[in-house]
């Protein structure tokens, strides 16, 4: 927010400034356009330390809990399910998978090499130097390759078949909480709900606990970008997401609007998330293609052609032709998302429930 946020006022034709707060983990973003200006209040419920914390220090651990959870979407069905709606998340999926691969494949064979070549006592002693250095190398390797972290995320939500591991529910607890009391606020004229990636499995769960325990009440937002919700809705007890899923879905004072867009092979671009999830009908959301080919320069797009994690977080990166979505304006504008929301989704939008008949109710 802070690098890009003016960059996009800049492009956009409108001022902002972000500035500190006394709520904890927040910011106050300050829009204004000369004719008339908002303050949003901007906090941020973080959870990926969850996935740090769970990354064991031995790699022979990481490699059981990758190999459960390969095994685990190919045998549930969720794995072809995922092919049928977009193919470029799953691919993208496997590519910690091939990065660790190689890196294995690499060190046997400087192994293998160091038995060929001396005598067993020294290959013995080479050996544990290389398989020592190996981890450390890799860690270098790793801060651009960012695979172990990926890894890591993919186990930690799929450890419990897509039920909520229980240090996650914990801290969704502690979330919708935070929400509810922002919905009972009167000095906030809109309370908006954000969630990026996997985050937005988050923000569906944490706001669906925070309208049980008030009842809908008053109308809320949701904001949903880059979405990858059936990489954990289609899982077999991922029952919970997907009752969230339903509820929002019936929710009448909700306006939810679901950002990704098809140059990003990293989401599930276009794919209702109640739909083909079989929690509910299609169309509790508007659907809304960010159109990198179009509001990205050619420049950009140059720039970006490989880099598959850059283009999955320009969601909140300036947008050199804003027309099909800012994000600044929409998180800090005066308008309501309902602003938004009253454009017509995609037509390219897919809508059928690939959900697999074996997955448990």
């Amino acid at each position: 927010m802070r690098r890009e946020g003016p960059k996009q006022a800049e492009i956009s034709g409108y001022d902002l400034t972000l500035s500190g707060s006394d709520i904890p983990n927040a910011w106050i973003l300050n829009w204004s356009d000369g004719a008339e200006g908002c303050e949003t209040t901007v906090q941020v419920l973080g959870w990926s330390d969850l996935v740090h914390g769970s990354l064991e220090p031995s790699g022979l651990s990481l490699a059981r809990g990758a190999l459960k959870t390969a095994w685990l979407y190919v045998h549930s069905g969720a794995l072809s399910a995922m092919f049928r709606l977009r193919r470029g998340p799953v691919w993208v999926s496997l590519y910690p998978y091939a990065v660790y691969l190689a890196w294995w494949s690499v060190v046997s064979l400087a192994v293998a090499a160091a038995w060929a070549m001396l005598v067993w006592y020294l290959a013995l002693t080479v050996t544990a130097v290389l398989l020592i250095l190996q981890g450390s190398a890799f860690r270098q390797l790793d801060q651009v390759a960012y695979a172990r972290y990926l890894l890591s995320d993919y186990v930690f939500w799929a450890r419990d078949e897509g039920a909520y591991p229980a240090p996650l529910a914990t801290r969704l607890a502690s979330f919708s909480d935070t929400v509810a009391a922002s919905l009972t606020r009167d000095t906030w004229d809109e309370v908006m709900v954000v969630g990026h990636s996997s985050g937005a499995c988050v923000a569906i769960s944490v706001l669906a606990k925070a309208r049980r325990s008030l009842g809908e009440g008053r109308p809320v937002s949701l904001l949903t970008l880059g979405q990858v919700v059936p990489m954990l809705s289609l899982l077999p007890k991922a029952t919970q997401l997907r009752s969230d899923l339903h509820q929002l879905a019936m929710d009448q004072r909700l306006t939810w609007v679901d950002v990704t867009a098809p140059g990003d092979p990293c989401c599930f671009a276009l794919c209702d998330p109640v739909a083909v999830s079989g929690a509910g009908p299609a169309g509790s959301m508007t659907m809304i293609s960010a159109a990198f080919r179009k509001s990205l320069s050619p420049d950009r797009r140059r720039a970006m052609s490989w880099r598959f994690f850059r283009r999955h977080l320009q969601y909140l990166h300036a947008f050199d032709i804003p027309a099909h979505f800012d994000p600044y304006l929409t998180l800090a504008g005066p308008k309501h998302l309902s602003a938004l929301a009253a454009r017509p989704s995609s037509p390219a939008r897919i809508t059928g429930s690939v959900l697999p008949s074996a997955v448990e109710q």
